[in-house]
């Protein structure tokens, strides 16, 4: 691998001289800003056996701390193995006045280049050069990678412990970290999610398109379903403060049960007061609560709890009452029915009129942006792909990003079912637009290749698009234009 390092003003660069000595294994220290920490002990063996027989082949490459005092970065294992061997020198190559900066990306570039780390240690060392100074984007561009692939090792860092172990072991693999990672705020959910795709064999895209087995972790107290039950508006769950709220197939979830429980005991204090308010009220003015169980089948709604209070009924209705429900607890009811109807009718098509006012609002702003297109940027290419990319198979997809050198949209594209978002849509805004476009083409040609041609029951033939596209006669030749 070959990369031009990068420093920051002010400090020593890498002494391009190869100063190679024989140096005492004991005045030598490994450098805490080396990522790799993990060495197979097996390996050490093996090595130092070598060793012993050949002698150390590639010089250790040390920096001078002081009068014969040095620190180990590239090579560390040839040093270990060296002591194990029992030889008291080793060859290095010294570098005078080398920074943190540079020194670190050394370290970084021999072990990339041996592929010696694993997903944790590559992520510890570039958080070390963002502490450093560098950026993400100088990151991703010094070591060949995109950036949101640079994003998404350093999430694995948010992980819990165990959870970072047993990637660091192999059990889950660095693509489950990055999909547990989304749910880092939930420390005790990602660990038991992390549990169950180990036990289990769950792929990280089982992890990022829904939250498995959620009967298991309602019952474990990890999460909590929303809707039936809940005594406050669940709509206000989608601002979640402590973004909890999850919308997946199998309904509405809160990821903070906790958060959940105060928002139910604060909306259940609320009832009550208004309960109480209500009777006082009521006694004063003469009315009789009633029993639930002493009326008919439909002849009331719950005004505090599961029907609720439309906006227009008065606290000084008379069908308005209180009442001890099957639950033996104080409730407001409403003895019209009909009337509650008609209200909350009356909300819903005002809530629906508010609705469409802001809907078209938006069309408005929409109309305006698309006017305002004079070129197309690279933001429109992506949606345009994202459309075509959400209705094709992975394989094709995958098939074509791959011969193309795109690996990160590779990976992307075979996420299925496709998962739009900001990360997804900044990976292909980072690929060239020609790449783009050739790539969606080529998935699309594919695909229908794979089905026309390929597959048992296949008709031998292009549809006609792509025979259009591909200058050959479609299945309609000779029969005119069809319009």
């Amino acid at each position: 691998m070959t990369l031009k390092l990068v420093k920051t003003d002010g400090q020593g660069g890498a002494d391009s001289a190869r100063n190679i000595m024989e140096i005492p294994v004991a005045h030598i220290v490994p450098s805490p800003l080396n990522p790799r920490q993990d060495i197979d002990e097996e390996y050490l063996e093996r090595l130092a056996a070598s060793i012993r027989q050949h002698g150390v082949i590639e010089p250790i490459i040390v920096r001078r701390l002081g009068q014969d005092a040095y620190e180990v970065g590239p090579g560390k294992s040839r040093w270990l193995a060296t002591k194990i061997a029992g030889r008291e020198t080793v060859p290095a190559v010294i570098k005078e006045n080398i920074d943190d900066l540079t020194w670190l990306q050394l370290m970084l570039a021999e072990n990339l280049e041996r592929k010696e780390l694993n997903p944790l240690e590559e992520a510890q060392g570039f958080k070390e050069l963002q502490k450093l100074g560098m950026k993400q984007g100088q990151i991703a561009e010094l070591f060949h990678r995109s950036q949101p692939a640079i994003a998404n090792l350093l999430r694995l860092l948010t992980l819990p412990d165990e959870v970072q172990e047993a990637i660091r072991q192999g059990q889950l693999t660095a693509a489950h970290g990055v999909a547990l990672a989304s749910y880092a705020k939930f420390p005790e959910l990602v660990s038991k999610l992390a549990e169950m795709a180990a036990k289990k064999g769950l792929t990280s895209h089982d992890l990022e398109k829904d939250l498995p087995d959620t009967w298991a972790l309602e019952q474990a107290g990890l999460i909590k379903r929303l809707g039936y039950g809940a005594l406050f508006d669940i709509e206000a769950c989608e601002q979640c403060p402590h973004q909890a709220y999850r919308h997946i197939s199998y309904g509405q979830y809160c990821l903070y049960p906790a958060h959940y429980e105060e928002l139910q005991e604060a909306a259940d204090k609320a009832r009550q007061e208004r309960v109480v308010a209500e009777a006082a009220r009521a006694k004063e003015e003469g009315k009789v609560g009633v029993r639930v169980k002493d009326l008919a089948a439909g002849a009331y709604k719950h005004l505090d709890s599961y029907d609720g209070t439309p906006a227009g009924c008065r606290e000084d209705c008379d069908k308005r009452v209180p009442g001890i429900g099957y639950d033996e607890q104080q409730h407001i009811l409403c003895l019209d029915p009909a009337c509650h109807q008609r209200l909350a009718e009356a909300e819903t098509r005002a809530k629906n009129k508010v609705r469409r006012t802001q809907g078209q609002d938006l069309l408005r702003k929409v109309e305006k942006v698309i006017d305002g297109i004079t070129e197309i940027s690279d933001s429109e290419y992506v949606l345009l792909a994202t459309e075509v990319i959400k209705h094709r198979a992975s394989k094709p997809l995958k098939a074509a990003f791959t011969r193309l050198g795109c690996q990160d949209l590779a990976e992307l594209a075979d996420r299925k079912p496709w998962q739009p978002g900001r990360p997804a849509y900044e990976v292909m805004r980072g690929v060239s637009r020609l790449t783009l476009v050739k790539g969606v083409i080529e998935a699309m040609l594919r695909q229908e290749i794979n089905d026309s041609y390929q597959e048992q029951h296949g008709r031998g033939a292009l549809p006609p698009w792509a025979a259009w596209y591909m200058g050959e006669a479609g299945d309609d030749e000779g029969e005119g234009d069809g319009n």
